[in-house]
């Protein structure tokens, strides 16, 4: 795969501008997509329609990309890095995407263009000792469900 990883985003915060999907859709939904982007579009022309004009201008307005991922809404990329610095690479990548894209059938070869151009890397979210990760996550995978297992990883506070 590649050095960055894949977000399937199923909110469509994360990923790429809706236009750019239309190239992975089979050709008989193309009039359909069409024709939402174009509506879309005329909707997006009346201004304000969220009620919060500075809202909409930074929610619709341009993206820098080496700020966020292609597509996503601002703070995605530092979201991303908070939920997960201390993750293992192999982890995210499941979770963030692979998972989804295993489900739904979708050719991770042919989306890993889009991985390499947008996607964020594992030293972008923080993921720079995964000894210490995965020493942690062992611990939990160990527990597995502490109620069945009896073995609590993360030791609970008592008061």
């Amino acid at each position: 795969m590649s050095e960055r990883h894949l977000v399937i985003s199923s909110d469509c915060h994360a990923g790429l501008p809706n236009v750019e999907y239309r190239d992975y859709l089979e050709s008989k939904y193309h009039q359909a997509f069409d024709d939402f982007m174009v509506q879309r579009a005329a909707i997006r022309t009346q201004g304000n329609i969220m009620g919060n004009a500075e809202f909409e201008e930074e929610w619709f307005g341009e993206e820098d990309p080496e700020l966020l991922l292609a597509g996503a809404r601002p703070h995605t990329r530092k979201a991303l890095a908070e939920a997960f610095w201390d993750i293992p690479a192999d982890d995210t990548d499941a979770i963030l995407g692979l998972n989804a894209a295993e489900f739904s059938g979708f050719d991770t070869e042919a989306l890993a263009p889009l991985v390499d151009r947008i996607g964020p890397t594992p030293e972008e979210l923080g993921q720079t000792d995964s000894a210490e990760a995965s020493q942690k996550w062992e611990a939990l995978a160990a527990a597995g469900r502490p109620w069945i297992t009896g073995v609590e990883a993360v030791p609970l506070a008592m008061d």
